[in-house]
């Protein structure tokens, strides 16, 4: 080069700031790689054997590899984000109304928006299935009625004369269950009446757990009842004692049903406690959108085969009622126990172990140590010694019944010997004769 000078190299901070800026991810990438993160790593410092640490440490490097490419699909496959619905400054989102909504997405959801006018059998409570194709619509004077919305296809729709006050999907379009004026009713796709469930009295909310086939309901009396929908048995039933109830919804997350009573106190509930899990006062209202959907979930375009599928792999992957906590990933955990019951079990298994090897000293101190006495030849011969000397009394008994039978057969024969007096001609018949 001219004058001599010599190319610039990269210095050790140059290299580490470019190893920086491959490292750093964008914050929507970041927040994805946090939700698909298995949980926290195993600390590998603490354990002591070889073979289980290369073991984790092999397990660990194809969680992090899983966790990249899932991160690198979710970019690639995934590209839209979850919409919500915040309010600012003064305003309140229940304020919102839909035209508001429409006018503000794009124009793809707000194709989605339709108009239903129902104005004589009103107000009416709604249900979507799990894939948002399916709407169940129930009037509080007795119209039900099953939808598919996105086709507005009128699948079926009954009069039940009498009040309705909730209604829900179970695990699929083809069950749901309405709230009626005494009991809950369960319907099929038809609309026919298959259920009535008689231990859910005068309920004024509805809902379902699809992870583990669960109905849930509370009503005018504040009892919550469970009761699971695969087998038919209540599964739990506590009492809030906070008065009606009309107000449930359930956190997906973990499962934990939510209930809305009177002056503004919220109540969170699990079928394992009788009390309530989290008992606060609050009033704040948040909604949002999920526009990426699993199709091994809940897929909006599923055939009646896939359905059936669906619904098996459902029934197999149904969770326990004791699976239900407010932290779902403390379920398969191991419970560390506290620091000074790990020391008291530590003393308590030293000083058994040093009294064992005491009395271990002791006894071979008390032994008499003698030379060749404890081969393994000579432990042979005491063992089979010891056999004869238990067999000696039965060898004993039979010798003597031998000798007693000789005896006896002796005296016999000599009874029968030929008489002296007998003449020569007859002696050969005579036992033993010549």
């Amino acid at each position: 080069m001219a004058g001599g000078d010599e190319p610039a190299r990269p210095t050790d901070e140059g290299k580490e700031g470019k190893k920086r800026k491959k490292r750093q991810l964008d914050p929507d990438t970041a927040a994805t790689a946090k939700r698909l993160k298995r949980g926290p790593g195993v600390d590998l410092s603490v354990i002591k054997d070889k073979k289980l640490k290369g073991k984790l440490r092999r397990a660990e490097g194809v969680f992090s590899a899983s966790q990249k490419k899932a991160v690198q699909i979710t970019e690639w496959l995934l590209p839209a984000t979850a919409g919500t619905l915040e309010a600012e400054g003064v305003e309140r989102t229940w304020n919102f109304k839909q035209v508001d909504i429409v006018g503000a997405v794009d124009v793809t959801a707000a194709r989605k928006a339709f108009d239903l006018n129902l104005p004589d059998l009103g107000p009416y409570s709604l249900s979507f299935s799990r894939n948002g194709r399916f709407m169940l619509m129930g009037g509080r004077l007795g119209h039900l009625a099953l939808m598919d919305w996105q086709r507005s296809h009128l699948v079926c729709e009954v009069q039940v004369r009498e009040t309705v006050r909730d209604v829900t999907f179970l695990h699929n379009e083809t069950f749901w269950a309405a709230a009626q004026r005494k009991y809950v009713y369960v319907y099929d796709k038809r609309g026919l009446e298959i259920h009535c469930l008689r231990d859910h009295t005068e309920v004024h909310a509805l809902d379902f757990l699809p992870h583990h086939f669960m109905l849930v309901s509370v009503g005018e009396h504040g009892v919550l009842r469970y009761q699971d929908t695969s087998t038919g048995h209540i599964v739990a039933q506590h009492k809030t004692k906070l008065g009606p109830c009309a107000t449930m919804r359930h956190n997906p997350h973990n499962a934990v049903v939510c209930l809305g009573h009177a002056r503004g106190c919220v109540t969170m509930w699990t079928p394992n406690l009788t009390t309530p899990a989290v008992k606060m006062l609050c009033h704040q209202v948040r909604s949002s959108g999920e526009p990426n959907f699993d199709s091994l979930v809940a897929n909006p375009f599923q055939s009646v085969k896939q359905r059936q599928q669906g619904e098996v792999v459902a029934l197999l992957d149904k969770l326990q009622p004791d699976t239900i906590v407010l932290d779902p990933d403390s379920v398969g955990r191991v419970r560390k126990e506290p620091a000074d019951v790990v020391r008291q079990r530590r003393a308590e298994e030293q000083a058994a172990n040093a009294e064992s090897l005491a009395s271990l000293r002791r006894e071979a101190e008390g032994k008499i140590k003698m030379k060749g006495k404890n081969k393994p030849s000579r432990r042979h011969r005491k063992k089979q010694s010891n056999i004869i000397e238990d067999r000696k009394p039965s060898v004993k008994q039979k010798q003597q019944e031998e000798a007693t039978r000789k005896k006896e057969a002796a005296q016999k024969k000599a009874e029968d010997a030929i008489p002296e007096d007998a003449p020569r001609a007859v002696r050969r018949f005579y036992k033993g004769g010549a």
